[in-house]
């Protein structure tokens, strides 16, 4: 199954619609980004191992974990949450008309996101399958907007969140803070270990 999604701002900033970032499924592997530092990307793999490439990795593919089989995928699995400051969209890489053209694109309308942050949480889920969590712990944050993205084998639900009350991630001067909201959408899960990169706005500028 070979499929390319791209998430794209719905307006135009500086004469162009941005590139969020990307899903695309590759010989049963999935692979995807946000932010397209160059060479910075995720992946999932029909064995089940994940990896990540990034600058914080030297460039280099580190073995982050595993779990199902991507082949054969069961159940739900939270692949990561993105966050962004409004203000490095401009930066961010124009669309392309094959965007349209070759593959799917969902516009995302972050005018309509009060914050000026915004996060992005992706999770990979079984079709049909019902998150075995009580309502109040799989339900999604008020004000957030949530879309699925269906294939054969695995569909990818992406969720943004764009006001001050749901952020799971936003920072300041000096430090990141994180939220918990409930067992589905948390960047402070007790007992949890959570990897982070932060980028300033001048690395999208090369």
């Amino acid at each position: 199954m070979n499929k390319k999604i791209y998430i794209i701002t719905k307006d135009k900033y500086l004469g162009h619609q941005r590139t969020l970032g990307f899903f695309m499924f590759l010989n049963n592997d999935l692979y995807y980004d946000f932010g397209l530092i160059k060479g910075n990307h995720d992946s999932y793999h029909k064995d089940g191992s994940q990896w990540r490439t990034s600058l914080a990795t030297g460039n280099k593919a580190i073995k982050e974990g595993e779990h199902y089989p991507l082949a054969s995928f069961k159940g739900h699995y939270h692949l990561g949450t993105a966050y962004f400051s409004k203000r490095i969209i401009p930066k961010l890489p124009k669309v392309k008309k094959k965007y349209f053209n070759k593959y799917e694109a969902y516009e995302v309308d972050l005018a309509s996101f009060p914050s000026e942050h915004i996060n992005i949480v992706s999770e990979l889920i079984e079709p049909e399958y019902e998150i075995p969590l009580p309502e109040k712990e799989k339900c999604l944050p008020p004000g957030a907007v949530s879309t699925t993205f269906k294939t054969k084998s695995t569909w990818i639900i992406l969720t943004v969140l764009g006001h001050d009350h749901n952020l799971l991630m936003f920072p300041d001067e000096k430090v990141t803070h994180v939220n918990h909201f409930n067992e589905r959408f948390t960047a402070n899960k007790k007992g949890a270990k959570m990897k982070m990169e932060n980028y300033a706005g001048k690395v999208f500028d090369n």
